[in-house]
């Protein structure tokens, strides 16, 4: 893929591009939309996001460690098996989508929405988890260990098999 770290592509629209195996490491992303675009197994590692509208992309297998993710809306987008490993999320959209077997180990999230959400077996060990609202998402078989969790909605979820032990 293309080698694209740090880089400076904000307030860049892409509309059905392909990002796939691109290194965008270290980029800024900040009020860029990506329209119908894939960015499947793309590297984002320590991008920033702020005002980023990612609505319905395909961005299976991406790794968004330590990323800043403010503002952003990625509604609607496919984001399986994706590493937000030591991200911050703040104010950022995530309703409808798919974050099945994602990693949020020790992630920060505040006022982030997974709302109606398929988080299936995703990881959120260890992350602070801030007025999240996950009402009606499905949690099921989802990892909260050692998570602190305030001030957020589950009303609605599918807990079946989550581990919140130590929560």
């Amino acid at each position: 893929g293309a080698d694209l770290s740090t880089s400076n592509l904000s307030r860049t629209q892409f509309q059905n591009s392909s990002f796939k195996d691109a290194n965008l490491s270290d980029a800024n992303l900040d009020s860029t939309e990506f329209k119908d675009s894939d960015l499947s197994r793309a590297n984002f590692k320590r991008a920033s996001f702020k005002y980023a509208k990612c609505n319905g992309i395909h961005a299976k297998n991406v790794n968004f460690t330590e990323v800043l993710l403010h503002f952003s809306d990625f509604t609607n987008s496919v984001m399986d098996n994706s590493n937000f490993y030591n991200a911050y999320l703040w104010k950022t959209n995530f309703k409808g989508a798919s974050l099945k077997n994602a990693n949020f180990n020790e992630t920060e999230a505040g006022d982030v929405s997974f709302k109606e959400a398929d988080l299936s077996g995703a990881n959120f060990n260890k992350t602070r988890l801030e007025n999240v609202n996950l009402e009606g998402s499905n949690l099921e078989k989802t990892d909260f260990r050692g998570a602190i969790v305030h001030w957020s909605n589950f009303r609605h979820a599918k807990l079946e098999g989550a581990d919140f032990r130590k929560a």
